[in-house]
Order: C-alpha cells, then sequence, then structure tokens
C-alpha cells in the first residue's frame, strides 16, 4: 500500500480571497470571486457561511467566509465583507 502524508495546510489564495472591501449600491448586485483553494493531497470540503451569493442583490452590509479542509482536517479560511451604500439623490 501506498500512503501520502498530508502534513500541509489547504491553501486560499490571498489574490482571489478579497483583502479590500468591495463596496456596492444596495439593490444591486454583489459582486465579489469566489476563492481559489489548493492543497497538497486533496479537498475533502468547502464550507460557506453567510447568506450571500455571488450576484444576489443586496439589502444591507454582508459577509460571507469560506472554510477549506482537506483530508487530514487542517484548514484554511477568509472571509468577505461587503458594504452596501445607499445610493444619493441627484
Amino acid at each position: 500500500m501506498f500512503f501520502i502524508s498530508d502534513q500541509e495546510n489547504p491553501v486560499i489564495d490571498e489574490n482571489s480571497c478579497q483583502t479590500f472591501v468591495p463596496k456596492v449600491f444596495k439593490m444591486e448586485r454583489a459582486r465579489f470571486s469566489l476563492p481559489q483553494l489548493s492543497d497538497n493531497v486533496a479537498v475533502k470540503q468547502v464550507t460557506r457561511v453567510g447568506n450571500v451569493r455571488k450576484d444576489d442583490v443586496l439589502t444591507s452590509d454582508v459577509s460571507v467566509s469560506f472554510t477549506v479542509t482537506d483530508f487530514n482536517n487542517n484548514q484554511d479560511s477568509c472571509s468577505i465583507n461587503i458594504q452596501a451604500f445607499s445610493k444619493r439623490a441627484n
């Protein structure tokens, strides 16, 4: 039998998990990229926490967090916070 030792945490690419706060106007679509994931062996699970999905229409500020777990239960996570602003009257 052949076993691969998985001692490394999975990685969520820093550039794909936005480090800035996306800003949108209320009643417009949430525009954010889904994080890019990698692991030296394999990813077992990706968990998303938050009630917003890409392209949902926003009515208030929202957060969405992603956690990636590999088969040895090593983890990495990131959060995206999106601010929804009221449109200014002209």
